[in-house]
């Protein structure tokens, strides 16, 4: 049966499923499973490429995407590079920061603050499925116990230093497993 036959609401079930990622052979299954009406693959394809139906499927991608957990395993990494990404543009951010009056020593805790929140979100996402990300690095992934550890000491020592004493909650010994040997 031809797309020409499909109504909008079929059509937008193509297309819906289409935006999200969903296989030509998946949507051909569901729309016989609703509609009772089969399609070819090479319809649903012509249907999804049509220029007039692009403004749709974007619409249904952003809507689909907008909740990033509740997009399929599929996407992690999606998730995981815009993550990094933002981590990038923090770190740069903490970079620029002269921390030299009140104000900037209170933006640099709060750019500190995202920093952790979203290592903690990037974390948690890399630890729902761990075993689909061996090859995902963020940044250190490549980075040995040992240099992790020695990295987490300079930044509390340059957090220490920049803010001209004891750094609050940001203890050295504190935040995970010590190397071995270090006890």
């Amino acid at each position: 049966m031809g797309i020409s036959k499909l109504d909008n609401d079929q059509r937008m079930l193509v297309l819906r499923l289409h935006a999200e990622g969903l296989p030509t052979s998946y949507i051909a299954r569901e729309v016989k499973e609703q509609f009772d009406i089969s399609i070819t693959l090479n319809a649903i394809i012509n249907t999804c490429k049509a220029k007039k139906h692009q403004p749709r499927i974007k619409e249904f991608k952003d809507k689909y995407m907008s909740d990033v957990r509740a997009v399929p395993i599929a996407n992690k990494r999606i998730r995981i590079d815009d993550l990094e990404r933002e981590r990038l543009r923090l770190i740069t951010l903490i970079d620029k920061n002269p921390r030299k009056s009140k104000s900037d020593v209170s933006q640099y805790l709060q750019l500190v603050a995202e920093m952790r929140r979203l290592s903690d979100t990037a974390r948690e996402e890399m630890e729902k499925k761990p075993h689909l990300f061996q090859n995902v690095v963020l940044g250190m992934g490549d980075m040995s116990d040992d240099a992790l550890h020695e990295r987490k000491r300079e930044l509390i020592s340059r957090y220490r230093n920049s803010i001209g004493g004891r750094a609050p909650g940001a203890d050295a010994d504190s935040g995970g497993i010590e190397p071995e040997g270090l006890e």
